[in-house]
Formats: C-alpha cells, sequence, structure tokens
C-alpha cells in the first residue's frame, strides 16, 4: 500500500488501537507456538510496536491516539500476513483482517484528508490579462 508521505501521522479511536494491540499479542502467541524461519525478527518487530502503541494509548488523554504512519503501515502488513499465512484459529484470522483493514482505511482518509488541505491551501490567484 503506498502510503503519502506529507502524512507523517494518524489519529486512530482508542478502541482501535486496543483491537490492535490485541490482535498482535494473539499474533505473537501464535508466531512462538509454529516458530519457523525468520519468525524471530518479526517478532521483536510486533512487540516493539505493540509497546510503542501502548505507550501512545497511555499518554493519550482523548478518545484517539496518535501513531505514526510508519508504524501503523507496518503493524497492518504484520496483521494481514499473519491473516494470509492463516496463522492461528479461523477466529484470530477473521479479526487479523478486520483490524488491518481498519487501520488501512485510517492511514487512507488520513492521505485524503491531508491532500485536499494542501490543496485548498495551495491555491493561488488566478492570473488576470493585462
Amino acid at each position: 500500500m503506498a502510503v503519502d508521505t506529507a502524512v507523517s501521522s494518524v489519529a486512530i479511536p482508542k478502541s482501535t488501537a486496543h483491537q490492535t494491540i490485541t490482535c498482535l499479542g494473539a499474533l505473537i502467541q501464535a508466531h512462538r507456538q509454529a516458530a519457523g524461519p525468520g519468525v524471530a525478527q518479526a517478532l521483536g518487530e510486533m512487540a516493539e510496536d505493540s509497546r510503542a502503541l501502548a505507550g501512545s494509548l497511555q499518554s493519550s488523554g482523548h478518545t484517539t491516539v496518535r501513531v505514526p504512519v510508519a508504524t501503523l503501515t507496518r503493524i497492518a502488513a504484520h496483521l494481514t500476513h499473519g491473516a494470509q499465512d492463516e496463522v492461528g484459529s479461523e477466529a484470530l484470522q477473521a479479526a487479523l483482517w478486520r483490524t488491518a483493514g481498519r487501520l488501512q482505511r485510517w492511514i487512507a482518509d488520513a492521505a485524503v484528508q491531508e491532500a485536499a488541505r494542501a490543496k485548498t491551501t495551495d491555491k493561488r490567484p488566478a492570473r488576470t490579462r493585462g
């Protein structure tokens, strides 16, 4: 998924952040049980992202939490790969798909809003004929 670099962070609902942390935890546990090649690095990245997201949740006094786009994109990719690789139960796979989809929609919506904002602030007066 291509991400507009003009958007550095995205505000997501705390409920989505909690779901994401839960999915990451379940995915980490499923990967540990199935320990295959290359899993260690993915586990480390997922654990780091989960801790970062949990820290953002704790520090936010609002109903939303602001998360870097790069982090959300990486998390969505891990969740999508877990679902595609059929890691864990069917219920876990469904939760992975749902949560990854939500994160991707928040990222896309933020990019669209930023593009619209840039377009309105970048309007220049039309040239007049003289």
